[in-house]
């Protein structure tokens, strides 16, 4: 199972988190889909405004050096959220993820598209 801890969103059905984890298994994509799921769950619902989602020090966007300040305390946290959350991928799923991305992007790219 993920080390990702999910937040609810306000105004979303409690099952919704848990649906949508056994709908993505447990594959390099569905890891990166919940990391997606819990930023923005961290984003749009946090527990206690004003706290870091990760250390729950106070957190002041303005001064914040994170790339989601409203999220995060500083830097530092926000990427010990992510490689914790990514934990588990190996080069080979990187390396696989992208091989796929470029044959995505180069069919995206054909005339006639």
């Amino acid at each position: 199972m993920s080390s990702i801890q999910f937040k609810p969103v306000p105004g979303s059905e409690k099952g919704d988190t848990y649906r949508s984890r056994r709908i993505l298994g447990s594959s390099t994509g569905a890891t990166l889909i919940e990391l997606g799921i819990a930023l923005v769950s961290a984003e749009l619902g946090s527990a206690i405004p004003g706290l870091c989602s990760r250390c729950q020090s106070g957190r002041n966007e303005q001064s914040s050096t994170a790339q989601y300040p409203n999220v995060f305390c500083s830097e530092q946290c926000e990427q010990t959220f992510i490689r914790t959350a990514l934990a588990s991928l190996t080069v080979e799923d990187c390396i696989r993820m992208h091989e796929r991305l470029e044959r995505l992007l180069t069919a995206g790219q054909a005339p006639g598209i």
